[in-house]
């Protein structure tokens, strides 16, 4: 009874350390102060917490407008994170597979932006040809055929299509729009810069935007 009674115990601890902190989430934001500051891709960034989930994410303001610095992984059905990658979800988020379930997916008082309010984004940055993109990426984060200075820390990282086996991880990143719009980020040796598609290729990332 004894060595049965450790087996289990020993059996319930692992299964408690291969569950995925995305997947098993703790519900509410406990004693989480929203403001509070964190060091994230050598900025110090606030932060809030989605009650959902009870994940915390940077933001930056930038303009008039407040965007999270970090992509959403708050989990539904129509979504998945990125293949062939360790971290996953925990470093670029989850992808969107059905763009008109995820206009809803933002925490409260917060939204998916329209092309109109990224377009907003990319004035305010001076984003206006190819190799300004990277204003908004990730510093160091990019690929090998861009400058990336990320100068409002926006922290743009490339995860890819999340739909195909090599996934273009490091070579490209599409965010979502209310208007099914997607906005690629996009660095490769033959073209580097980003585009606005009416139809995405492959599942786009979210960054929500703040207000209702």
């Amino acid at each position: 009874m004894k060595h049965a009674l450790v087996a289990l115990c020993l059996a319930l601890v692992a299964c408690a350390t291969d569950k995925d902190p995305i997947e098993t989430p703790n519900v509410g934001c406990g004693d989480f102060v929203e403001g509070t500051t964190r060091e994230h891709y050598g900025m110090e960034k606030a932060q809030f917490c989605d009650e959902r989930d009870g994940r915390v994410y940077v933001y930056v303001v930038i303009g008039e407008q407040t965007w999270m610095a970090e992509n959403l992984a708050y989990k539904i059905k129509e979504s998945i994170c990125a293949v062939n990658t360790k971290d996953g979800c925990e470093r670029y988020g989850r992808f969107y597979t059905d763009l008109e379930t995820a206009k809803s997916v933002c925490p409260s008082g917060w939204h998916l932006p329209s092309i109109e309010e990224w377009q907003v984004l990319l004035d305010f940055a001076a984003v206006k040809f190819y190799y300004d993109s990277g204003k908004l990426m990730a510093a160091g984060e990019c690929g090998d055929y861009m400058e990336c200075t990320d100068d409002y820390g926006f922290a743009v990282l490339l995860g890819g299509f999340g739909s195909t086996e090599s996934n273009a991880i490091g070579h490209v990143g599409i965010f979502g729009s209310i208007n099914g719009e997607c906005l690629s980020f996009y660095d490769f040796p033959f073209e580097s810069g980003l585009r606005f598609g009416k139809y995405c290729q492959g599942f786009p990332n979210i960054r929500c935007l703040k207000g209702n």
